[in-house]
């Protein structure tokens, strides 16, 4: 169970037009429409690092308010500036390896 729903969530998405809907779909189906990004598209895929670049993209965003959306995804994105205070960092790796993180930031 996973709680209320996050302010955003930072999905792996790969870059992958059926990878990436695929996953937003399924967060979607846990927490209803919010905001989503991934990095991937602007930096690539860096394999191992991916969920540690994705956690500093969610830690940066929820201390700056600085928002970027995945490239060609029709997501809700928010006009900034907004007080966001938790997210969820997705991680997943070959052989089905799966993680999720969820941060929070009190300013």
């Amino acid at each position: 169970d996973m709680g209320a729903a996050p302010d955003f969530v930072v999905l792996h998405a790969p870059g992958t037009r059926q990878g990436d809907a695929a996953e937003w779909h399924a967060v979607q189906q846990v927490w209803g429409d919010l905001p989503a990004l991934s990095i991937k598209g602007y930096i690539g895929h860096s394999l191992g690092a991916a969920p540690l670049l994705g956690l500093a993209a969610a830690l940066y965003l929820l201390e700056n308010r600085h928002w970027h959306t995945i490239p060609y995804a029709t997501l809700w994105t928010p006009s900034p500036p907004v007080r966001w205070r938790e997210a969820v960092v997705v991680g997943l790796g070959y052989g089905g390896v799966m993680g999720a993180v969820r941060v929070a930031y009190d300013a």
